[in-house]
């Protein structure tokens, strides 16, 4: 790599050259010939004067390392008024306190962030060369920091400074809090400048904000979604209801999960989460046909919390719900499954005989129920076609909130505290999600020197 330097060299032409070069053939002409050739020629030499002044040029090069050593210093001028987002805090002060700000910035990409500082402090005019200088530097010093840790976070910026400095500041993708110390003794300016949008000040300001997922956490949920909504429209082709379903198996598996003994795990907490969503779509009291839809897309037939609301409530003995649980298969492809079981077997202990009859009514049950479900995942048959328009209702319901539905999805997925959640990117930004609630309470005068109780209330907190 090279620099170039261009200098400009101005030549000077006198008329008594020109005429030096003229031809001894030349002067045999006429008077008048050479009146009106001096004048052209007088005419076409100030044109040549005029373009090698400025076309003519001397170029030098010099190595990239020799620049290095002549040039040690180099500044860069940014223009705050080119970023789309200033921030600016300034205080003058009379003492040297510490003063906290806090910096909330979340991005899908690389954030850079130009962080300038200037400070105003002493300076010992009285001091001679031998005495050492008496002034102090004011400093700023930016950590990483979260209210969920009382350790100290990584430190990513030190600026000490006499009068004003100006840095870069690199962040990965992701949710970020920052805090600033400021020491300065008299007083200091913070200008931050960035390109995507930010939350500085106190705490007050910060925390707030912190309730709201991440950009990332956002992005992933609505990723799974989508996945979700591909299946169910490609529900009835068979080539491209396999493939919809590999990029679902992509979507909600965290990258590194496949072929761990945590898939297992992960794929029942996938599908818990995914009848708690539709469970908030419909209501508690979730219709039949959308809970055999729920099973032809999932193909999940272990006991989960699927049927709970089928089950009875009451304190009876296994033998009493083996027969519910007959009761409510012979009436299963109907809608009048919703009911409770027929009253003849209620407060009744069946004999041995009587449950015997009832597993091996629940057995052939079992077989019937898995080979329809198995059979409406065939495009062309009937369970099929049953299965394509209840999911197509449900997905109808999902796209009328489909930000907030993706949330709820993938959140409830985290409620599990399954350790594969702990490979999605986007789980690095929960140690930046709090929730934070505000109580003002009031009590009466007391006296002195002695112990009181100031307030006792009952806190309702969102959940984290």
């Amino acid at each position: 790599m090279y620099y170039q330097c261009i200098e400009s060299v101005c030549l000077l032409i006198s008329a008594e050259e020109l005429h030096e070069n003229i031809s001894s053939d030349a002067k045999q002409m006429s008077e008048t010939a050479d009146t009106d050739m001096n004048s052209q020629t007088e005419d076409k030499s100030k044109e040549e004067i005029k373009s090698e002044i400025t076309s003519v040029s001397k170029e030098t090069w010099i190595s990239f390392e020799d620049f290095c050593v002549c040039f040690q210093n180099l500044y860069v001028f940014h223009k705050p008024h080119t970023y789309t987002y200033n921030y600016q805090k300034t205080e003058f002060k009379c003492n040297d306190d510490r003063v906290l700000y806090y910096l909330l910035v979340d991005s899908l990409n690389p954030i850079e962030i130009l962080v300038s500082f200037s400070a105003l402090v002493h300076w010992d005019i009285g001091a001679t060369k031998q005495e050492a200088p008496s002034t102090s530097k004011a400093t700023l010093m930016v950590e990483h920091f979260s209210w969920k840790c009382a350790a100290p976070g990584e430190l990513v910026l030190k600026m000490r400074t006499y009068a004003t400095k100006a840095t870069v500041l690199n962040l990965p993708v992701g949710r970020h809090i920052l805090l600033f110390t400021v020491s300065s003794p008299i007083g200091y300016h913070i200008h931050l400048c960035s390109m995507v949008p930010c939350v500085f000040g106190e705490e007050d300001a910060v925390i707030p904000s912190l309730e709201k997922e991440s950009f990332r956490f956002i992005e992933q949920a609505t990723a799974i979604l989508k996945a979700i909504g591909n299946v169910i429209n490609n529900f009835s082709n068979k080539p491209e209801l396999s493939e919809a379903l590999k990029e679902l198996k992509l979507a909600h598996c965290p990258p590194g999960l496949h072929g761990t003994g945590m898939a297992e795990e992960h794929f029942k907490v996938f599908n818990s989460a995914f009848w708690y969503l539709i469970k908030y779509v419909l209501g508690k009291k979730v219709p039949y046909r959308y809970k055999f839809a729920f099973r032809s897309f999932t193909l999940d037939f272990k006991d989960t919390e699927i049927f709970e609301d089928d089950s009875v409530s009451s304190a009876s003995s296994y033998r009493t719900s083996s027969f519910n649980d007959v009761a409510h298969s012979l009436t299963l492809t109907s809608e009048s499954s919703e009911v409770n079981s027929p009253g003849i077997w209620q407060k009744r202990i069946p004999t041995f005989e009587e449950e015997a009859a009832a597993l091996k009514l629940q057995a052939i049950w079992r077989g019937a129920y898995v080979r329809k479900v198995l059979n409406s995942r065939k495009p062309g048959t009937k369970e099929n076609t049953i299965v394509k328009e209840t999911l197509q209702k449900l997905w109808t319901a999902i796209e009328l909130n489909f930000e907030q539905c993706a949330v709820i999805l993938l959140r409830e997925m985290f409620k599990k505290n399954c350790k594969s959640i702990e490979k999605f990117p986007c789980y690095e930004d929960e140690w930046c999600k709090v929730s934070f609630a505000d109580y003002a309470v009031t009590y009466a005068d007391q006296p002195p020197n002695i112990w009181f109780v100031i307030f006792r209330e009952i806190f309702i907190v969102p959940e984290d």
